[in-house]
Parts: structure tokens; C-alpha cells; sequence
């Protein structure tokens, strides 16, 4: 490690040395390049070569050498910039000299930003035109010493505060004192007092940026404010700091007139509730909100204690209870989260409900579902809904449906395994996993509207108001005469924002919604007596929840849902769907199961398919006969549908087999740019697994890989350029300790090669490979280069590269 530190240094030090040259030799756009390498390098042996920039001839070499002079934090420098910034013509210059020396930040750096900031200096000329630039100096002077927190400027802002006749600055001058904790904190709080309104609500604003105890106290009289919009402001704020002590007071203000204030304090108290348990909330002043007449602030304390550790008490839960039958759907929703998470078996039969009336808003029903999965409750009931609803007309409910399956999987096993004193119906039921299993093969039937059973508004003599402000999403229809699925484009993050666990279950067909209870008992008996043996003793599957925070980001939910076929059946894509949700089990069945779905007739299945024996492996490689998969996977390979092929390359490439490694590099010469790529990577992780598994590796398998990646770095698309060098980063280091010098430095030259074509778009990314993987070599095939080029255009490129290679940070320590 030792050699390889010192091998670097020199390498690094013949670097600067060379860039200092060409900062002396080369035309104007070399100085350029050079200027800002030499100041990303950080080394300080280039201050006196880049000082000598400041007076450059060409105006961007010296506001690059000024930057570069910023970011090494060269104390050396600082009489020049102070020069420059006084004497030199160009606008241009003087604020990057400004700039810098907010980065240097010493004592005379600090007297010369004051003085800056006070006034312009004496032999600045006015302009004539629109822009003057010592506005921008000023700026950059007054945001340096707010950023470095100098106190003894805090008076000359304020007056530029008070300057009538200078530029509009407010905010910037507000948010510097306040970062100077006690005298401009001061200052603010004293201005405050005879303010108008919108210089309040400014002040307010910055003051929560400092996050004092000080500051915590005036933010807590801002909510009381006459003004709404500094009431608001000072909530936003108080937020902002994170102080749960002000939730009290910050709850007052669900009772707020103005709505504006109202829906602020809800944000707040949500956001201070989350971050800090609800431990500093009077629950019972929250409690008491639950009957508040404004469903917004209904709706926003049901959403806090689904956020809670607090445990609700019997009354609380009843409460919870009725306003799941809310007239207003965004209330209804949120109760019906919290139903789940607090697991209130009392709310069986309403959830059971929800799920089963197809005439309310989606959103409410896809709670409900995932609701009724945690309430860790396994019945017929209960079987017969989650199962059918799995075949909803609406996506997010199915999705609901079969994640509140995962969740019950453990308790429905339990029931499974009752004493003979059970019910013998519930003994018979089958397993939750093997109600996805019904899914996922086909059998079970969507209901169509009319057969939808009755409604809970006609059972409370009222509806849902999907019409109120306060309603998370609206009642999304589907034409169900030709089963089909809504538009994707409809799905919100609400209808899929439930908290879920990750196993539950459920069973039953359609069939089951017009039978009696043995009926269905006895229509199900004979599955279970098939399956019960394979599902004894399935661990449960805590993985869920990760997948589930994944899909309720909305630009998740888009690229996932979205690229689904949107004229596939109800059916087809609620097996899609328990295609995917199957990756989430731990059950070594499920392998079979998905290895049958490669050779699915549904394209999008033998995708999903993929994908979850993928996830499988990345949470168990151990796993009972996951390894006869990889045949089925192969096959894959030849599939004329791109998708199909990537996907298979990604899961073989995780399970690192070098028995597929023929039929992995025969698809580096994919037409397909995008299967080439995932082939590139694949094989780089097969071949890395093998070199790494034993002492020597394969290393044969590794030059000849090495090698045909090399290949690829001629490839015409930039991509497969950039795959193959990047993934050749781990392989040269298996290589290097293998002691093949000779194609180390031919395949390192080679990289370095590949920076100048396509203009030069891959200089900087094959760069940061070079310095992962041979600076040495590389800064010899460079500086070989950059000797040899006749422009300065060419020359850029070696520079950049060069520049990646050792680059240290935005700045080093001012000592120099």
C-alpha cells in the first residue's frame, strides 16, 4: 500500500508539473483547462502559476485562476486578490475574486469582504448600462460572512437593510444575520418588533434558519401573530428547526380562521409528530381534535397518530372506529391506516366492508385492504375478501390485496395449525400464500359491478364525500364490461400511502362471494389438503416494507405501473402483480413456482418472474434450489423481446454461475445497446465473483473477459464505451494482483484512449475509472498524449482526465 501511495504521489506530482508548463505555454483556452484542474488537483505548488493568471490577458483565464486560488483556500493569494479586486477593469474578475476569497476565509480575507460589502470601493466607476458589478461583489461578500458567521459584520448589513437606495437584497442580508447567532440574531429580533408584515414574515423566515434556543422562543410568539402569513411563516419555520416542544401551541392552531394557518399547522404538527414519536403531543388535546368539525384537521390528527408509538386507548379506538364511516373520504382513508397499524380487531367488520363495496373512492378501499392485513386476523371472512379483491377493477387495490396476503401469511399458518377444538371451517381455510398462489394462477374471477355487495353508505344512511377538499383522491371508475384496467395515469400516492408490514394472507375464488360459509369451507378443503404440507413452517418475510416504501413514491410508481401493459386484464395483471409480490416470500416452494413462470405465455410475467427470483437470491443465495432456475433463466436469453433479455442477464449476473458465461458474452454483440450494457455488467460481476471466490480465480476466464471488454472501448455507441470501462475497474485490480503488468497497462492505455472519441463526452467519467483502477499508467499514456496534440480542443480532454485521475476535493486547509 505503501508503494502504491508514493507510485501516485509522483505520478500526481509529474501531473502538476505538466499542467503548470501548459499554464505557461498554451493558448488561451489551455490556460482555461488548466486553471480549473490545477485548482481541483489542490497541489501548492501551482498558487505562484495561477496568481500570476490573476493578471492574465485573457478575462476567463483569470476568473478561473481566481476560482482555482478559491478552492485551494491559498492564503498566499490573498494580497493579489485584494489587488485585483481593487485595480483590475473586468467586472468579471473582481467578483471571482470576491468569490474566492469568501472560500480563503482569513482574517484579512474577512476586513476586505466588510468593506466590500459596506460600499464600492473608491475607484470603481459607475455603469452605464443595466448591470453593475459590484451588485454581484456585494452579494458575494454579504453571503460569505453570513455563511463564515462573522459577527462583527453583522452592523454593516443591517444598515444596507436600511439603504433605500440599494439593491434588492433583502432576503440574502436577513439570512446572513441570522447565521450570526447573537449580534445579528439581535438585530433581527429588534426589527422585528416595528416591522410590516412581509418584512416579518422575511425575518421569520431567516430567524428559523438559526435554530437557537432564541430563536425557537420568538418563532413560538410568531404563531400568534395578527398577520396569517407570518402565523404561517412561524409554523413553516418552527418545522423547520425541528423543536417538538411547540407542538402544543402549534396544535392551537388547527382552530385557526384562516385556512391557510390551519392547513400549515397540520403540515407542521405531521412533520414535528413523525420526526420525534409524538412524544412531546398532549394526546389528549389531540384526541379531543378527532370530533373537530373541519375534516382537514380531522383527517391530519388521524394521520399524526398513525405516526405515533403511543398506544390508543378503548375510547380513542372507538372514535377512530366511526370516523372510518366520515362523510369525508380523506377522513375515512386516514382512519382506516390507523385502524391497521393499531390493529383494532373491532374494525373487522367495517374494513371487511370498505374492501367489499366497489362504489367507494379507491383510496379508502386501498387503506382498508391494507388495513385488514394488519390486523393480524385470519378467517373465511376475511379470506374470501382480500383474495377476491385481488381482482379489483382498481390497481391499487389488487396491489393492496395481495401485500395485506404477504402480511397475513404467518397468521394464517397458525390457524392452519390449530387444535381440534378449532372451528373446522377456519381449519380448513388454506394459507394467505396460498390464496396469492390462486392469483397468480389464474383462479381467481373478477366480479362485475352489479354483483358488487351492499354499500357502507347505504348501511349508514350516507356516502363519502370524494368531493371535499380534504379528499385524498377521487373515485377512479373502470369499465368493467370489457375487464378492463383503469388508466395507470390515475394512480395516485395517496391510494397506495397505507402503512403496511409485509405477510398476510387470504383465499377463495369468486365462486365464494355467492356460497354459504361451508360452502366455501368445503370448496377450499380440498386445495388445502394439496397444499398444507408445502407451506408448513414458512418463516415469516419481513422484506416487504422497503418494496412498499419503493412503489408510494409517485416517480416510482410511474416508471413501475406505467410501463405495464395498461390493456392487459383485470386477471393478467393481477397475476403480474402476485408474480411480483411472490419475491417478497421465503418459502422455498415459491422457487418452483416462478422458474414455472419463465415459460408463461405473459411476456410481463416471465419479466416479473426475473425480477423476484433476483430479489430472492439478493436476500437468501443459500436458498433450497434456486439454483435450478438458471437453466430456465438461459433459455431466456434467446427471447426476441429486449426486456426479457435484460432482465435475465441481471439475475444470472446476481447469481454469478460461470456455467452461463458463453451464453452471457455471446450477448456483448447484442444489436440491443441496452442488452449489451447489462451483458457487459453481468459478466463483470460473474467473473468477479469467480476471481474473488478463491485464492487465484479463474484467470483465464478474467484476461479473456478483460480483454473482450477492452474490445468494447471501440464500440461506436458511448454507452457500451463507458459500461466497459467502468465495469473493467474491479477486473484490472484482480488482474494487477494476478501480475499480468503487460495487460494491465495495455487495457489502462486503452481507456485512456477512449476519453478523446465522441467529442470528448466520456473524458471526465473515464477519468474517475483511471483513478480507480492505474493512475500510474494512465498519467503516463496521458502526459505521453497531451506532449503529442496539436489543439487545444484535444488537449482538453487529456486535461480532464487527468483532472479526475487526482482530484482531491472542492478545497483543501488554508494554510498555505
Amino acid at each position: 500500500m505503501e508503494a502504491t501511495n508514493k507510485m501516485t504521489s509522483r505520478s500526481k506530482s509529474q501531473t502538476v508539473g505538466a499542467l503548470r508548463e501548459l499554464l505557461s505555454t498554451g493558448d488561451e483556452a489551455d490556460r482555461c483547462y488548466v486553471s480549473r484542474a490545477l485548482g481541483a488537483l489542490g497541489d501548492p505548488t501551482a498558487i505562484p502559476d495561477l496568481i500570476k493568471r490573476l493578471r492574465d490577458k485573457d478575462i476567463d483565464v483569470c476568473v478561473d485562476a481566481a476560482d482555482a486560488l478559491g478552492k485551494m483556500g491559498a492564503t498566499s493569494a490573498i494580497s493579489d486578490l485584494i489587488e485585483t479586486i481593487n485595480k483590475d477593469p473586468e467586472g468579471d474578475v473582481r467578483i471571482s475574486a470576491v468569490d474566492a476569497l469568501g472560500r480563503i476565509g482569513t482574517e484579512q480575507a474577512i476586513d476586505t469582504l466588510i468593506k466590500i460589502a459596506a460600499s464600492r470601493p473608491d475607484n470603481m466607476s459607475y455603469t452605464t448600462d443595466d448591470w453593475d458589478p459590484w451588485w454581484d461583489m456585494q452579494l458575494k461578500a454579504v453571503m460569505a460572512l453570513g455563511q463564515m458567521r462573522v459577527e462583527k459584520a453583522a452592523t454593516v448589513i443591517e444598515k444596507l437593510l436600511d439603504d433605500d437606495e440599494g439593491q434588492d437584497i433583502e432576503s440574502e442580508l436577513l439570512k446572513s444575520l441570522a447565521f450570526m447567532a447573537n449580534t445579528g440574531e439581535s438585530i433581527l429580533i429588534k426589527r422585528l418588533k416595528k416591522a410590516l408584515p412581509r418584512e416579518r414574515r422575511r425575518i421569520i423566515h431567516a430567524l428559523g434558519l438559526g435554530k437557537t434556543p432564541k430563536t425557537l422562543r420568538i418563532l413560538k410568539l410568531a404563531i400568534t401573530d395578527q398577520d396569517a402569513d407570518v402565523r404561517t411563516t412561524a409554523l413553516e419555520s418552527l418545522a423547520l428547526c425541528g423543536s417538538a416542544e411547540q407542538l402544543p401551541d402549534m396544535i392551537k392552531l388547527f382552530h385557526d380562521e384562516d385556512p391557510g394557518v390551519r392547513k400549515a399547522a397540520t403540515k407542521a404538527v405531521s412533520s414535528l409528530s413523525s420526526s420525534s414519536g409524538n412524544t412531546a403531543i398532549p394526546m389528549d388535546e389531540l384526541v379531543a381534535l378527532l370530533t373537530d368539525s373541519d375534516p382537514a384537521v380531522r383527517a391530519a390528527v388521524l394521520n399524526i397518530l398513525s405516526s405515533s408509538s403511543a398506544q390508543l386507548d378503548e375510547n380513542t379506538q372507538e372514535i377512530v372506529r366511526e370516523a372510518m364511516t366520515d362523510i369525508d373520504a380523506g377522513v375515512a382513508t386516514a382512519a382506516c391506516r390507523l385502524t391497521g397499524k393499531c390493529c383494532d380487531p373491532l374494525a373487522k367488520e367495517n374494513l371487511l366492508a370498505f374492501v367489499n363495496d366497489t362504489t367507494l373512492p379507491s383510496n379508502i378501499r386501498t387503506a382498508a385492504t391494507l388495513a385488514l392485513g394488519g390486523l393480524g386476523l385470519w378467517n373465511e371472512d376475511i379470506a374470501t375478501s382480500l383474495t377476491q379483491a385481488c381482482v379489483d377493477k382498481h390497481q391499487p387495490v389488487r396491489l393492496a390485496a395481495l401485500n395485506a396476503l404477504l402480511e397475513l401469511d404467518p397468521v394464517s399458518k397458525n390457524v392452519n395449525r390449530g387444535t381440534s377444538d378449532d372451528n373446522e371451517t377456519e381449519m380448513n381455510l388454506p394459507t394467505s400464500l396460498d390464496s396469492i398462489l390462486f392469483v397468480f394462477k389464474g383462479e381467481i374471477t373478477p366480479t362485475s359491478d352489479t354483483e358488487s355487495k351492499q354499500s357502507v353508505s347505504e348501511k349508514n344512511g350516507e356516502s363519502h364525500n370524494a368531493d371535499s377538499e380534504n379528499t385524498t383522491a377521487p373515485e377512479v371508475t373502470a369499465n368493467s364490461e370489457d375487464n378492463r384496467t383503469q388508466d395507470n395515469s390515475s394512480i395516485t400516492e395517496a391510494e397506495l400511502s397505507a402503512e403496511v408490514s409485509t405477510d398476510k394472507a387470504i383465499t377463495s375464488t369468486m365462486d365464494a362471494i355467492t356460497k354459504t360459509n361451508v360452502e366455501v369451507a368445503l370448496a377450499l378443503k380440498s386445495h388445502k389438503e394439496t397444499t398444507q404440507d408445502n407451506h408448513a413452517n414458512l418463516p415469516e418475510d419481513e422484506s416487504l416494507k422497503p418494496y412498499l416504501d419503493l412503489v408510494r413514491k409517485n416517480d416510482e410508481i410511474g416508471r413501475w405501473l406505467k410501463t405495464r401493459d395498461t390493456d392487459a386484464s383485470i386477471l393478467d395483471d393481477a397475476r403480474r402483480l402476485a408474480t411480483r409480490i411472490l419475491g417478497k416470500s421465503t418459502h422455498p416452494q415459491i422457487i418452483s413456482v416462478l422458474i414455472e413462470a419463465l415459460e408463461d405465455e405473459d411476456e410481463v410475467i416471465r419479466r416479473d418472474a426475473t425480477n423476484s427470483l433476483s430479489e430472492i437470491h439478493a436476500r437468501n443465495p443459500q436458498m433450497k434450489h434456486l439454483s435450478e432456475a438458471i437453466k430456465a433463466l438461459t433459455r431466456l436469453l434467446s427471447s426476441e423481446d429486449r426486456e426479457e433479455r435484460v432482465a435475465s442477464l441481471r439475475t444470472l449476473g446476481a447469481m454469478a454461475d460461470e456455467t452461463v458465461v458463453p451464453d452471457v458474452t455471446a450477448l456483448l454483440d447484442d444489436e440491443d445497446s441496452a442488452v449489451c450494457i447489462q451483458a457487459i455488467v453481468s459478466l463483470s460481476d460473474i467473473v468477479n465473483n469467480s476471481a474473488t471466490a478463491s485464492s487465484n480465480g479463474d484467470s483465464n476466464l478474467l484476461c479473456k473477459t478483460v480483454e473482450r471488454f477492452s474490445q468494447l472501448l471501440d464500440n461506436t455507441d458511448p454507452g457500451i464505451r463507458t459500461a466497459a470501462a467502468t465495469n473493467l475497474t474491479p477486473l484490472i485490480k484482480l488482474l494487477r494482483n494476478s501480475g499480468n503488468q503487460s495487460l494491465v497497462e495495455n487495457t489502462v492505455r486503452k481507456i485512456a484512449g477512449a476519453g478523446f472519441e465522441n467529442n470528448g463526452d466520456q473524458a471526465r467519467i473515464l477519468g474517475r475509472v483511471l483513478k480507480n483502477t492505474a493512475p500510474d499508467i494512465a498519467t503516463s499514456a496521458l502526459l505521453s498524449k497531451l506532449a503529442e496534440l496539436d489543439t487545444s480542443r484535444e488537449r482538453r480532454f487529456a486535461i480532464e482526465m487527468l483532472e479526475e485521475t487526482f482530484r482531491t476535493g472542492e478545497s483543501s486547509a488554508s494554510s498555505f
